[in-house]
């Protein structure tokens, strides 16, 4: 749809490291991401045995987006900039939100890996004390149905109702749910569009 947004930015990072789901899942709670059974866990399932998602968001907020307002005109408001990503990019990107919430006033999280080993869960139960305050942000999750989407729709409804418990409703929280989707970017690419529409508008 033309002018559904106002011209717009897009900066991406390198999303296809080793480190990658070291690097994407978020260090919360901390007294469980690093203890010696996640330290193992890890080690046994990535070779790397710690996680840096505080890390990449350090990066992010201290490198990357000083970079682009120093060479572009850009809005430095929350709701203006927005977090996005899929699989393991949809919980760094909620992370990010939570972590910095006066940088990035909306996240959006397509086909959110939630089912990450150990780690998953606990990051889910640490949610209710983290949640971003939903007055001034917006969020929007989506999954399929097919592959490996097919598991999360029982952890999206859990996350769901933990939103809704903090006060976010239709207006600033979207969560949908895609028949016949996979876990795969060329439907990650049909679903953007209006991800992008509803975060930026």
């Amino acid at each position: 749809v033309i002018n559904a947004i106002k011209p717009t930015i897009v900066v991406t990072t390198w999303s296809h490291s080793k480190k990658r789901m070291n690097e994407y899942m978020p260090q919360q709670p901390k007294e469980l991401t690093q203890s010696k059974f996640a330290k193992s866990e890890l080690k046994k399932n990535t070779g790397y045995d710690q996680l840096y998602s505080d890390e990449y968001l350090k990066f992010v907020t201290t490198e990357v987006l000083p970079f682009v307002r120093n060479k572009f005109q850009v809005s430095e408001e929350p709701k203006d900039n927005i977090i996005m990503g899929s699989s393991m990019g949809g919980l760094i990107s909620l992370y990010a939100m939570m972590e910095y919430p006066n940088i990035f006033g909306n996240a959006g999280c397509l086909s959110t890996h939630w089912p990450v080993p150990y780690l998953g869960e606990a990051f889910i139960e640490s949610l209710p004390e983290t949640i971003t305050p939903a007055k001034n942000h917006r969020i929007y999750f989506d999954y399929g149905t097919e592959t490996l989407d097919k598991d999360y729709e029982p952890y999206q409804l859990r996350v769901d109702s933990m939103f809704i418990e903090k006060g976010y409703t239709s207006v600033n929280y979207r969560s949908i749910k895609f028949e016949g989707h996979e876990h795969d970017e060329n439907y990650w690419r049909q679903r953007v569009a209006p991800a992008l529409v509803y975060l930026l508008n």
